[in-house]
């Protein structure tokens, strides 16, 4: 496989392209570092590396930086989107722009060109869980935010693209992602904030009671299932990417602060949420369509997964 990684530099993507030349396949980056760096692909790939075929500054609205990124290529990985929901929040045209235009931009390119292309996606796209039961693929989504909405967007238009011109994508819908090399600001993740603020023994803020759940996937589990995607069996599909573990936030921080890497002096406090409307409550998705296809099960625990995470704190 020679693929493309359009957002590449950012946490998840230097993660992916770490896993394709792992596997022996050819990897290129196209990033427009808005959010990326390229401290994040030093981290993971070696310059040298045989299959790394190149940084290309730009993004996916940039014809230029896009057709040159694509020569070459027969697979998408289509990272390039605003992840931060309190960003979006703020500038909802800029999260169209991107998630959606950007999208639409790529896949009429790739169209022509014939290649494949797997889309992640996010389980925010079904909202806030309704009852005990987790959410299959199946399930109307229900979107609360336009980072959600501009998702689901994505996706219909990768899977309307496949069904009315042949084109074969996947759709990948994690739910919360963590591990070595997320950010611990409000563009990251809550796991690598706690696990910052644990270690240099700052307060741990719980935003509001705290009792709202999350399925925390460790981000090498979601970039194995990613590099799956890109077969056969997953042609046309929506794929939920999840432990089916739920942990409170309240819990979270406990973990975290009783952890071995935690600072002593480390304490809990409770803050108010900077968007409590957008706060969900609790998503749960079920993953069995990903075990059914393609075999793929989570394999690092949450233990596990945080001492990763707080290892590469220590050694920034």
């Amino acid at each position: 496989m020679k693929a493309l990684i359009t957002g590449g530099a950012g946490f998840i993507g230097s993660h992916l392209a770490h896993e394709l030349l792992g596997r022996g396949h050819a990897v290129r980056i196209l990033d427009d570092l808005s959010s990326g760096t390229l401290s994040s692909l030093e981290r993971m790939i070696d310059d040298d590396h045989a299959g790394y075929l190149g940084f290309i500054e730009g993004g996916v609205a940039e014809e230029q930086a896009l057709r040159r990124s694509l020569a070459g290529v027969d697979t998408v990985f289509h990272l390039a989107t605003r992840a931060q929901v309190p960003a979006n929040l703020e500038s909802p045209a800029d999260a169209f722009a991107s998630d959606v235009a950007g999208t639409f931009r790529l896949l009429e390119e790739a169209r022509h060109r014939r290649l494949r292309l797997v889309l992640l996606s996010s389980c925010s796209v079904y909202g806030e869980s309704r009852g005990a039961a987790r959410f299959t693929e199946d399930d109307p989504p229900r979107p609360a935010s336009p980072h959600a909405g501009c998702k689901l967007a994505a996706e219909a238009l990768c899977l309307s693209y496949g069904r009315g011109f042949g084109l074969p994508v996947t759709v990948v819908r994690p739910v919360n992602v963590y591990g070595p090399g997320q950010r611990a600001d409000t563009a990251g993740g809550v796991v690598a904030i706690f696990c910052q603020r644990a270690q240099l023994g700052l307060p741990i803020l719980v935003h509001g009671s705290g009792e709202q759940t999350r399925d925390l996937l460790y981000v090498g589990d979601c970039v194995r299932l990613l590099c799956d995607a890109s077969s056969n069996p997953a042609e046309g599909e929506l794929l939920n990417a999840a432990t089916g573990i739920e942990v409170s936030m309240n819990e979270l921080a406990d973990r975290v602060r009783r952890a071995p890497f935690a600072h002593p002096t480390t304490r809990i406090d409770h803050v108010d949420s900077p968007s409590p409307r957008v706060e969900l409550g609790g998503v749960r998705c079920d993953a069995s369509r990903a075990t059914r296809l393609l075999g793929w099960r989570p394999q690092v625990s949450l233990d596990e997964g945080l001492a990763r995470t707080a290892a590469f704190f220590r050694h920034l």
